[in-house]
């Protein structure tokens, strides 16, 4: 609005007086008189218009910065400056004249600690509350108005997650949201897969890792006021250790020593703990630590029963049994044949994580059975490819079930039809001899 002069603003309300009192004189003839003295006849001023508005509003400001900060990093200073607001008297008007002053109480203590000449203004909060923002607007004649506005300040969410951090391939999992908000928390969504999608909801989700590696759980706050956060937690998920037991010699005599060999376990880590039982009663009495191997004695021949357990360096643990059968002598002849191993099912599934469960026993005759695995194509376009490989070891006499992931290409074709394959299973036992068996198997979704 063009700005207007205190005499040029006077010359237009005399004019129009001016104008008004000539219309009630022709009205009403000679006998009307302008009044001499008693006003001027200029209409009265009148007062401003004031209009407040705050964007954002309600405003989110920064959690307190904890730790040591370096002076000079950009987003610390912008954390402890707090966050802008924008503010706008745009609204306000005057009708008979212009506004020339906007005085502003940005900090709700009610004094207008700041004047300015135009219409806009800003200011940034770093602390929460309900604060009660004025606008006074003055206009050329010193009429003034005010309005105010209701700021809500109010921090997001603190989005927590509790759980384990280090678990096994298909250990159940739980996380909880120890979540909290100056406001409340209106909704937890969670991403369980790591995918960015947020595809649950509520205060706690299970599940459970099928595969190896750092997996990603993020859960998303959101307060009563719309704010929200996010917080993730990392869980490494490893393969619990396999506890084996072999023995040397390979039949114990009677009263002669025998070394107990756990080194034939394995983990993805570390081993840290070796306890065995001696004497086949189920408790575990002798700890050798992080050493793979103890000597023991048998005192009569026939039947006996060892066994182990392994701790490996995440805590995880497993045990495994072995039944020998004591000799009064040394056997005369040697083992010289591997452990041909079959699956236990030629019709197998494919899940919808694209694996295959391969099962397989180990001979009660041999005390180990370390088991290569493939899966190879018989028909069309993949005939003789590789769709998927595992290992697995076991004792003598367990049965496993081993997860064999499937390449792209062998789920897609299951996905159409029936997959013919065959199933390669390379095993070798404690003697080092090996055997090969070839069984053909249908593969379908």
């Amino acid at each position: 609005m063009a700005r207007i002069s205190h005499t040029t603003r006077t010359s237009r309300r005399l004019a129009a007086a001016l104008a008004i009192a000539g219309a009630v004189a022709a009205t009403a003839g000679p006998a009307a008189a302008i009044p001499v003295g008693g006003g001027t006849g200029i209409p009265p001023n009148e007062p401003p218009s004031a209009a407040l508005t705050g964007t954002p509003n309600p405003v989110v400001v920064p959690t307190p910065i904890i730790g040591d900060i370096s002076p000079g990093r950009p987003v610390a200073t912008a954390l402890q400056l707090g966050t802008l607001v924008s503010y706008s008297a745009a609204g306000s008007a005057d009708d008979d004249g212009t506004i020339t002053k906007y005085e502003w109480d940005l900090d709700g203590d009610g004094t207008f600690e700041k004047t300015t000449a135009g219409a806009t203004t800003s200011r940034r909060y770093s602390s929460p509350g309900n604060l009660t923002i004025k606008l006074r607007v003055t206009d050329n004649d010193g009429a003034k108005a005010t309005d105010t506005l209701l700021l809500k300040a109010h921090r997001a969410p603190a989005a927590r997650i509790t759980s384990k951090k280090v678990a096994v391939v298909g250990e159940g999992l739980s996380f909880t949201s120890a979540s909290t908000d100056d406001e409340g928390i209106a909704s937890l969504e969670w991403d369980m897969d790591g995918d960015g999608t947020f595809e649950r909801t509520g205060p706690q989700q299970s599940t459970s890792f099928g595969t190896t590696g750092p997996h990603k759980v993020s859960l998303r706050a959101t307060d009563t006021l719309g704010a929200k956060s996010t917080a993730t937690v990392t869980v490494r998920v490893h393969r619990a250790p396999t506890a084996l037991i072999t023995t040397q010699p390979p039949v114990p005599v009677v009263n002669q020593p025998t070394v107990l060999d756990g080194s034939r376990s394995s983990d993805d880590g570390t081993i840290a703990k070796y306890e065995w039982d001696l004497n086949g009663d189920g408790t575990f009495e002798t700890s050798t630590a992080a050493v793979p191997r103890v000597t023991t004695t048998f005192t009569a021949i026939g039947p006996a029963t060892v066994g182990l357990r392994v701790t490996d360096g995440d805590g995880a643990t497993d045990q495994s049994t072995l039944r020998v059968q004591v000799a009064a002598t040394p056997p005369a002849t040697i083992d010289s044949l591997g452990p041909r191993l079959r699956p236990l099912a030629r019709a197998l599934r494919i899940s919808a994580a694209g694996r295959v469960p391969v099962r397989i026993a180990c001979p009660a005759s041999e005390q180990v059975c370390i088991v290569g695995i493939q899966i190879r194509g018989t028909k069309g376009a993949l005939a003789g490819r590789l769709l998927g490989s595992g290992r697995a070891r076991l004792q003598g006499g367990v049965r496993v079930t081993v997860p064999v992931t499937m390449s792209k290409k062998a789920r897609t074709s299951a996905a159409r039809r029936a997959l013919k394959a065959r199933v390669v299973l390379t095993a070798t036992d404690t003697s080092g001899n090996r055997a090969v068996t070839r069984t053909a198997v249908t593969i379908r979704t």
